[in-house]
């Protein structure tokens, strides 16, 4: 099985959950990004290169697929 390094997460995890999230995917880097608001779909276009895994708030969209690992 692949190594996991690197981890996007647009899900809503509540901040003591993100700890327990990071903490179970050890020692793989985690960015966490929040799905909503202005510049989220940049922010999250940007977030996603070069992530191994993403954990998604919903559908995939435009602003995962164009990101190049």
């Amino acid at each position: 099985m692949p190594e996991i390094k690197n981890v996007l997460v647009t899900a809503y995890i509540k901040p003591e959950n993100q700890k327990k999230l990071e903490q179970a995917l050890a020692p793989a880097n985690v960015t966490f990004c929040v799905p909503y608001g202005p510049g989220a779909k940049e922010k999250i276009t940007q977030a996603a290169k070069g992530k191994d895994v993403c954990i998604l708030n919903g559908d995939l969209d435009d602003s995962i697929l164009p990101a190049k690992n």
